[in-house]
């Protein structure tokens, strides 16, 4: 499922509208199945309450309950995005060989809007990457070990 797809299927929700009258869609997050996503976490802030409210879309919709952000965030206009979310993981995933355990995205604004592409690898090795999400340029990738032990 694309994000402008799960973005469309979440404005439609009743609840949705209701919430997008005092929250807006700051980030978007998925797990990455077999090259593709089944169901996006949608995030929404509310600039009053200082909350973020999670919005589960897949073959249904479904809100969580409003949580503390952790910090001040910024609206997200999806829409204006010009690289789609698989693009963004074949991007990603274009020379990278090494076997995945897991893998996520995600669609948030750092300086601009990026994807981030997060790929873990059986050797527990995390190597992200940062597309900006109106060019399709890897802007950063990180390696770091998920098995870095306290104190070293």
């Amino acid at each position: 499922m694309l994000l402008i797809d799960a973005i469309r299927k979440a404005e439609k929700d009743r609840l949705v509208r209701k919430l997008s009258k005092n929250h807006f869609l700051c980030s978007a997050f998925a797990f990455i199945k077999d090259d593709s996503v089944n169901e996006w976490v949608l995030h929404y802030f509310s600039p009053e309450s200082k909350k973020m409210v999670d919005c589960i879309v897949g073959s249904a919709v479904n809100i969580g309950d409003e949580t503390p952000a952790i910090k001040e965030m910024e609206k997200l206009d999806a829409k204006k995005v010009k690289v789609s979310s698989d693009r963004a993981i074949k991007i990603a995933g274009k020379g990278f060989e090494k076997k995945t355990v897991s893998s996520m995205i995600s669609l948030h604004k750092k300086d601009k809007v990026v994807w981030t592409v997060s790929m873990i690898t059986q050797d527990m090795i995390i190597t992200s990457f940062d597309i900006d999400a109106l060019t399709g340029k890897i802007t950063d990738k990180k390696e770091e070990s998920l098995l870095r032990r306290q104190g070293s």
